[in-house]
């Protein structure tokens, strides 16, 4: 099985950079440069694009993401180990599945996401004390772990709707699918992400 990642696509990049500096190889230095900056930000837009799709395109029991009063992000998933607490809390990855399971399931055709938009309880704390931002708003698990933050420019939106009911889902992270040549394949991502949707209280 072949991996492909951000990290795998810069340290390549660099290894080239290294050669075409004891070359004194102009070329192949620029050309480790490519490598591993547009490698970089090609992963990370295709990860964001294709967890944003997981979002997106299924609905929970809670009704269709487009019914909700508003979505946001959480942030802040890396910092302090709040994603060690959250995927502590997620347990096994791909719904248990056996690596064999799991690449059958990618040769159907489907993309198999290490979260699949799994509903977890939370609480929005207020933090007026933070010394980074006094409008800070914490994302508490179970109302006790903190496993990371309203995003700043969203602080303002999210406060009129604190008092609705709350949604989190965790969905992306890695994930497995087929390649053109029939291989399966694993992209790598170091958090999932957190999407938190408001509707009115039933």
């Amino acid at each position: 099985m072949s991996k492909l990642n951000k990290k795998t696509v810069v340290i390549l990049g660099i290894i080239v950079v290294i050669a075409g500096i004891s070359q004194r190889d102009l070329a192949t230095i620029l050309f480790g440069v490519v490598i591993a900056v547009g490698g970089y930000f090609y992963f990370k837009r295709r990860i964001d694009r294709q967890n944003t799709m997981v979002l997106e395109n299924k609905a929970e029991d809670h009704g269709s993401w487009k019914d909700a009063l508003y979505t946001t992000y959480v942030t802040g998933l890396k910092y302090d180990d709040h994603d060690k607490v959250l995927k502590k809390y997620m347990g096994l990855p791909y719904g248990g599945m056996t690596k064999g399971e799991i690449e059958e399931k990618a040769k159907s055709g489907e993309r198999v996401y290490e979260y699949s938009n799994i509903t977890i309880p939370v609480s929005l704390v207020p933090e007026p004390k933070n010394e980074y931002d006094p409008n800070a708003i914490a994302v508490k698990l179970e109302g006790k772990k903190t496993i990371g933050y309203i995003k700043r420019t969203d602080t303002f939106n999210v406060r009129k709707y604190i008092d609705k009911n709350v949604v989190a889902q965790v969905f992306g992270g890695s994930f497995y699918f087929q390649g053109q040549d029939g291989k399966v394949m694993k992209i790598e991502e170091e958090a999932p992400g957190v999407a938190l949707r408001f509707y009115e209280r039933t």
